[in-house]
């Protein structure tokens, strides 16, 4: 969930999807897909809730 400031995720199994969400939040998308080739997860994020 991103509310404002607050960026918080639920349990262990999102904590990859989390960390890629706040490297694309600071550092931007391109650097994000970099990150997430260089760990080889294939995976996308789904279910980011903005308030």
């Amino acid at each position: 969930m991103h509310d404002g400031n607050v960026i918080t995720g639920g349990r262990v199994s999102t904590s990859i999807d989390l960390g890629l969400y706040l490297i694309s939040h600071l550092a931007g998308e391109a650097t994000m897909n970099s990150v997430k080739k260089q760990i080889d997860y294939p995976y996308e994020m789904q279910g980011i809730v903005r308030i």
